[in-house]
């Protein structure tokens, strides 16, 4: 049911072509020293019924994590213009779609940055949701 999802939410993210390598959940990735990458994380929430009978369809929200990691030491400025791009290409109201699943933009921005493992990590947050056709 959300594989669809998360293949929009991926195609999403290529086509906009941020310019940095990617570490997708479960997938080997070795990022080169100093160089910036970013992680990306979709996290679904449990479906609600949108509509109910037979032919219904559930209602699944939910958020794309996209955490960006900058070498220590280089400033917080292209990772912060870079949180700002993404958040600008997920605004809310855009609708991505994959195999004829839609799934909506509801809000996207900045959160936390910290410095972990060498890398100074911001995170943004793109929240959607997604009307699923139930069988």
């Amino acid at each position: 049911m959300t594989d669809k999802i998360d293949s929009a939410l991926i195609q999403a993210f290529t086509d906009g072509a941020f310019g940095l390598p990617a570490a997708y959940e479960n997938k080997e990735h070795d990022p080169d020293p100093g160089v910036a990458w970013c992680e990306l994380f979709i996290a679904p929430n449990q479906p609600s019924v949108n509509t109910m009978g037979d032919g219904g369809q559930d209602l699944i929200t939910g958020f794309l994590q996209i955490n960006l990691n900058y070498p220590v030491g280089t400033g917080a400025g292209d990772a912060k213009k870079k949180a700002t791009e993404i958040r600008d290409y997920f605004y809310a109201g855009r609708v991505f779609t994959y195999v004829s699943q839609d799934v909506f933009i509801t809000n996207a921005g900045r959160g936390i940055a910290r410095n972990i493992d060498s890398y100074y990590q911001v995170i943004t947050t793109i929240n959607w949701q997604a009307r699923v056709q139930r069988p």
